[in-house]
């Protein structure tokens, strides 16, 4: 559970951005040609960020790092990065380079087994990068990013990415409402979704996963959710849970929100025997209730003044193996 203190600097520093009257926003992803330090392997790489303006110079990210399908690894991860530019959104070129800490989630496979063993290890990501910003407020970039790892294999990617730019939107009021208090925006929110979850093994079958959650904004930016999660066709791990999350959230324009949480997964796990072997594809029966860590990003869409569109993206981290639960669904505001 060590990736806590990164995720908790995540939400330190995205919060003291946001009440520092922050100067812009933006959301980007790219995609590109991953070259693994130790190996012959080419598989691609592909992120989603969210970058934060400080100044006209210094920014901050946000990255969700996926790192492809190497020879008997699975690897993928969170990262923070500080950036340097040359200027703050253009148009025209900007160059810029960053650096940060990297929260991996690695799932590592015997020769003789396909049963995943989930190691979660720290690292490093710098990035140089060259931005085109274009006058629509759309923008275009080449990045060079090198993966540093400790006790883990180190990586060099080229990748090609889009993104777009909400600097003059930021902080918008949400979609039908003029402020808070009397007339303002709710407080509630009450989700259905749906969607698959994936563990991290190969191969890796999709079980169908539904949720129901209750939310509560804190104020404008914090939030605190309860979600019970159902999992269906699962055999060596979880089916049912409750998960606990605290989320920053930011809105971007007046429909458009986005956020990240972190928080615990309460749920029932087979018991893991003294002599345990990840290799072998059978474990206990007995049950023990333990919490796993829960990493999520969220975006929601509100297309009424009470309705919105919600999607989830959640990574559990297990003790043997990590899952992803991809949620998408409507939420009802009140």
């Amino acid at each position: 559970m060590g990736k806590t203190p990164l995720l908790l600097g995540v939400l330190a520093s995205a919060s003291a951005c946001v009440a520092s009257g922050a100067r812009g926003a933006e959301l980007d992803g790219f995609a590109g040609i991953l070259r693994q330090a130790t190996g012959d392997d080419q598989p691609t790489t592909s992120a989603v960020e969210y970058r934060q303006s400080f100044t006209d110079h210094l920014a901050a990210s946000f990255i969700w790092l996926n790192e492809g399908h190497l020879q008997l690894h699975h690897r993928d991860g969170q990262a923070l990065q500080l950036w340097w530019r040359t200027q703050r959104g253009g148009p025209g070129l900007v160059f810029e380079g960053g650096l940060g800490p990297y929260r991996m989630y690695d799932g590592t496979w015997h020769d003789d087994g396909h049963f995943p063993v989930a190691t979660h290890r720290w690292g490093a990501v710098a990035s140089a990068a060259a931005d085109w910003y274009f006058d629509n407020d759309w923008f275009a970039y080449l990045r060079l990013n090198r993966v540093e790892a400790i006790n883990d294999f180190n990586s060099t990617a080229l990748v090609a990415g889009v993104g777009y730019s909400f600097a003059d939107r930021l902080g918008a009021a949400p979609f039908g409402y003029d402020g808070a208090g009397a007339g303002g925006a709710p407080r509630w929110e009450f989700d259905f979704l749906l969607g698959p979850r994936v563990p991290n093994t190969h191969p890796s079958p999709q079980d169908k996963s539904d949720a129901f959650g209750l939310r509560a904004a804190i104020d404008d930016h914090v939030a605190a959710s309860v979600t019970f999660l159902d999992v269906r066709g699962t055999t060596l791990d979880w089916h049912t849970g409750t998960a606990t999350q605290l989320w920053l959230e930011q809105h971007l324009n007046p429909s458009l929100t986005v956020g990240a949480g972190l928080g615990a997964l309460f749920t029932t796990v087979p018991a893991v025997p003294a002599n345990f072997n990840p290799a072998v594809s059978q474990i206990s029966v007995q049950s023990s209730s333990l919490p796993f860590l829960v990493t999520a990003v969220t975006a929601a869409y509100t297309a009424a003044p009470r309705w919105l569109v919600r999607l989830v993206w959640d990574r559990v981290a297990g003790r043997f193996q990590d899952c992803d639960i991809y949620l998408a669904g409507v939420g009802y505001a009140f």
